[in-house]
């Protein structure tokens, strides 16, 4: 069990700007307008945790770990998902996103299969070598996300922009596009269209 831990409990309106959280463990807690900057979060656990109104930016993380955490109008900016994966990699860091902003975060080797991303702003954002098969990113701001070796077959894309996806590495069977977008796919094959 870790030095300091928390199960059931709420925390409220509490900020950390260029500091350390380090040796907690919290279990089905609730964070309502926090914020954490320019910190570092140093052995920890967060399980089954729930993130409303939070803001979490340029986070350093060490040893630690995030499971079935759920999200609603959250701003995450620069975080590193494939750091926080549990040990085995068997639970998924992030349980359910509403209305958040994930800008330029990363995601690595991480199953989201049949998540519903739907409405979410995740531009910048970088997903290598993930299951994203069955997701839903309609309606997403994706405006520079990348995808690269991911698995996104029956993937709904309709009503997403911005994104660009490596079709040359990528699973696409059955995915789901709007027409025009469905043509920028078409650029990393260096081809024209007239």
């Amino acid at each position: 069990m870790a030095e300091n831990y928390f199960e059931y409990e709420l925390f409220e309106n509490i900020k950390i700007e260029h500091g350390t959280l380090s040796g907690c463990e919290f279990i089905d807690c609730e964070f309502c307008n926090c914020t954490l900057t320019e910190s570092t979060i140093s052995g920890c656990i967060f399980s089954e945790c729930r993130f409303k109104g939070c803001t979490i930016m340029a986070v350093k993380t060490e040893h630690t770990e995030v499971k079935y955490a759920e999200f609603t109008d959250c701003v995450l900016l620069g975080v590193n998902w494939a750091l926080l994966l549990p040990d085995g990699w068997f639970s998924s860091p992030i349980h359910s996103l509403k209305n958040c902003k994930l800008r330029y975060n990363s995601f690595m080797n991480i199953s989201f299969r049949k998540f519903d991303f739907s409405g979410s702003d995740l531009s910048g954002a970088t997903f290598a070598e993930c299951d994203l098969s069955e997701c839903n990113f309609n309606s997403c701001d994706l405006d520079n996300t990348e995808f690269y070796k991911c698995d996104l077959q029956k993937a709904d894309f309709r009503g997403a922009t911005g994104y660009q996806v490596d079709i040359l590495s990528c699973r696409l069977k059955g995915a789901r596009f709007s027409m025009i977008e469905a043509l920028n796919l078409l650029q990393s094959l260096e081809i024209s269209l007239e």
